[in-house]
């Protein structure tokens, strides 16, 4: 029978007498900067393809950016790969209509002032 443990500083669950928070923290905090790297990294990406109305590039860095802040948030750190998926897709479409409305409010905005 496994024993299921909690870790109390990160509130994950695991077994046996190793744990994530265990590892080295200099490995922890040189991933933790890499993520938060490559997140700021893609939304200032996500940015610029928002503004040039890039619609490839707003779907597909959405979908980026939702992916890799999946691994740091407790819910969906939790779920399996799918629900990872399945988030970050829901984002990306989200991103994607996103800009869709706001070219349909700049458009509608910029008739009503011209007549």
């Amino acid at each position: 029978m496994k024993i299921i443990r909690l870790c109390e500083k990160c509130q994950s669950t695991f077994t046996g007498e190793k744990h994530c928070c265990s590892e080295n923290e200099r490995t922890g905090r040189f991933s933790l900067f890499g993520t938060g790297f490559l997140q700021v990294f893609l939304v200032s990406i996500q940015t610029y393809f928002i503004t040039i109305i890039f619609l490839p590039g707003v779907l597909v860095v959405g979908f980026l950016i939702s992916y890799v802040w999946t691994f740091n948030v407790k819910k969906i750190a939790f779920g399996d790969k799918k629900d990872r998926i399945v988030y970050a897709g829901g984002a990306a479409v989200g991103a994607f209509f996103g800009v869709i409305s706001g070219i349909g409010i700049k458009n509608l905005f910029s008739a009503s002032c011209q007549g």
